[in-house]
């Protein structure tokens, strides 16, 4: 009898401490160290082709995520298009999820990025940008929310967006924030960029903070990565048509790469 009542009384007291840690976890949900709203967006890239993007922004009052990663079928890791005998086109998909993090307290921006080799990834750190935005009179309905109509240009790019002051917050997919509201249609007007908003609803996340990962460094030095990766890049191929058969006429064009942000002031 004293066996059992020693054992009920042990499983009240782990009960009790788990219940004062679940009450811990769902307090501290409710300030800053969780995002207390999420938004699925599909997005769409058209630099080289389409290309497909799932993305997620998670934000509260003070900070925001934004996720994306290629939407990728089980047989489209590597597609090969044959031209003819001795041309052929290789498009290879990206598999890595990059992000972006903006911080209102410390006014910074972080934006995972690549660098010119494989494995090679940066964390880019700035101001958060400033965006002059024109808003319009226009208005439409978009997953039952009204919507305004607002414009601006950023870093290259020409956007229209359709935001909705019926979800409170200034932060935005990708880097476009400043907005009385949530951004739930967005587009350039090269339709290169488009997203739209899936599902947009209250639900917590609790923000992680990596404690190693890619370099941290300011945009200055990555228009300097970028610059240096690009003229080795052209120096390569100079290298490699001098190599070739003189009696054979080569032609080899270097295509500008393309990026959400076009304008990085090199």
């Amino acid at each position: 009898m004293t066996a059992s009542i020693l054992i009920l009384h042990s499983m009240k007291r782990n009960l009790f401490i788990l219940l004062l840690i679940l009450s811990g976890l769902k307090v501290s949900c409710q300030n800053d160290s969780c995002y207390h709203f999420q938004v699925e967006y599909l997005m769409q890239l058209n630099f080289n082709g389409p290309a497909s993007y799932e993305a997620f922004l998670f934000f509260n009052k003070s900070q925001s995520l934004f996720e994306y990663k290629e939407i990728i079928l089980e047989n489209e890791s590597t597609e090969i298009e044959k031209d003819t005998e001795l041309n052929k086109k290789i498009t290879i998909h990206d598999k890595s999820l990059y992000c972006i993090k903006n911080n209102r307290e410390k006014n910074v921006t972080t934006e995972l990025v690549r660098g010119f080799n494989k494995n090679e990834f940066y964390e880019v750190e700035e101001t958060i940008p400033t965006i002059e935005w024109t808003i319009t009179e226009e208005t439409k309905k978009i997953n039952e929310h009204n919507c305004s109509k607002a414009t601006c240009n950023f870093r290259g790019r020409n956007y229209t967006v359709w935001f909705t002051t019926e979800i409170q917050t200034s932060f935005g997919p990708l880097k476009l924030n400043g907005l009385p509201g949530l951004i739930l249609e967005a587009s350039d007007d090269t339709k290169e960029v488009i997203l739209y908003a899936k599902v947009a609803k209250q639900e917590d996340k609790r923000i992680v903070n990596k404690q190693s990962g890619p370099k941290i460094i300011s945009r200055s030095d990555y228009k300097k990565i970028i610059a240096e990766g690009m003229k080795k890049f052209e120096e390569t191929i100079k290298i490699i048509s001098s190599r070739m058969d003189r009696g054979l006429k080569t032609s080899i064009q270097i295509n500008p790469t393309k990026s959400i942000e076009m304008d990085l002031g090199l």
